[in-house]
């Protein structure tokens, strides 16, 4: 798993070995963009990247006053 915080890179990887189907990233700054792709590895090599994924954390809003 690769992070960027501008579209189209440069990535910096954030996790390795990942086995799942799904990845949490933690740490993160609410209300930046991150943009995210994946590649594959073993012996031979790395695949090229993924298509490209964005996200934006944001604080959970507290609920209303009564």
């Amino acid at each position: 798993v690769k992070r960027a915080t501008t579209s189209g890179g440069p990535y910096a990887n954030v996790a390795t070995g990942v086995t799942a189907t799904s990845y949490a990233d933690t740490g993160l700054t609410n209300g930046t963009t991150y943009y995210y792709v994946v590649s594959a590895s073993n012996a031979v090599g790395e695949s090229v990247n993924s298509a490209q994924a964005s996200a934006t954390p944001t604080a959970p809003q507290p609920p209303a006053a009564p």
